[in-house]
């Protein structure tokens, strides 16, 4: 039985993730799905918010760890959905907003793509995406399309079979910056990806948000290493491709700049 697991990792925002679950529990399409977020060890107090939540939906499990990043606290969530038999997972932020009547849009492409595993939605957001999303069902590379030519813009709505998913997790290494590790492992099991035309979730990007953290620590060493790793990766995997060798070249060839920038910022905030 279809069964979606939206998955959410939340810290220190509970009115932002408040948000995002009256998004879901309006739905009113029937579809069979359940909310599974993992507080990240905040300082804020989500208990009132978590029970208020629960009472009105129903379809809300909750955790909290001690704080280790954003991708550990989403693999315990995965664990959560995965042992409740859902049978697909939908990654969301807790300070998107998803849109009316998106949860059976979901299922239906699901029932009627059942040979797929792997769908791409793409989201309403701040920023003009750099590309033209198609406007009828295509099928694409995940790797070939979505990252080596870039058909599609940053930030889009996934929406993964667990059957797909199996034993693949987020990286334990690094803290927020090594997303696209989980991605790439599942691509290497089944690179096929179905990207439809509906607009299904509301991005409202937030200051504190993981964009701005990324940016922030461009320079941190633990982001130059995920930088180069990133690149060999992905050479590796085409290592015909003039483009990804050359982004290997700029990666390696900056890490040193890039290192003494870090260096005389950090000693100038002594």
């Amino acid at each position: 039985m279809l069964k979606i697991g939206f998955i959410t990792a939340t810290y220190n925002r509970p009115e932002l993730f408040e948000r995002l679950h009256r998004s879901l529990a309006i739905q009113g399409d029937n579809a069979m799905w359940c909310h599974y977020v993992v507080d990240d060890g905040s300082r804020a107090d989500y208990s009132d918010v978590f029970d208020s939540l629960q009472k009105l939906s129903g379809n809300l499990k909750t955790e909290r760890i001690s704080n280790s990043g954003v991708l550990i606290a989403r693999n315990h969530a995965m664990e959560m959905a995965i042992a409740d038999a859902c049978t697909h997972l939908c990654f969301m932020d807790d300070d998107d907003i998803l849109l009316p009547s998106s949860t059976g849009r979901m299922a239906e492409c699901i029932r009627r793509y059942e040979s797929r595993q792997w769908f791409v939605f793409p989201s309403k957001k701040e920023e003009t995406p750099s590309t033209s999303w198609p406007d009828a069902p295509t099928e694409m590379s995940w790797f070939d399309d979505i990252i080596l030519k870039q058909c599609l813009g940053s930030d889009n709505l996934t929406v993964i079979a667990a059957s797909l998913i199996g034993n693949v997790r987020f990286t334990t290494r690094g803290r927020n910056q090594r997303e696209w590790s989980f991605f790439l492992e599942l691509c290497r099991k089944d690179d096929r990806v179905l990207v439809l035309p509906y607009v299904l979730r509301e991005i409202q990007y937030q200051s504190d948000g993981l964009t701005s953290q990324t940016q922030n620590g461009r320079y941190k060493p633990e982001q130059i290493s995920n930088s180069i790793e990133r690149a060999l990766k992905y050479w590796w995997l085409r290592p015909l491709s003039p483009k990804l060798f050359l982004q290997v070249i700029k990666q390696v060839g900056s890490a040193p700049l890039k290192l003494i920038i870090h260096n005389i910022s950090h000693n100038q905030s002594r």
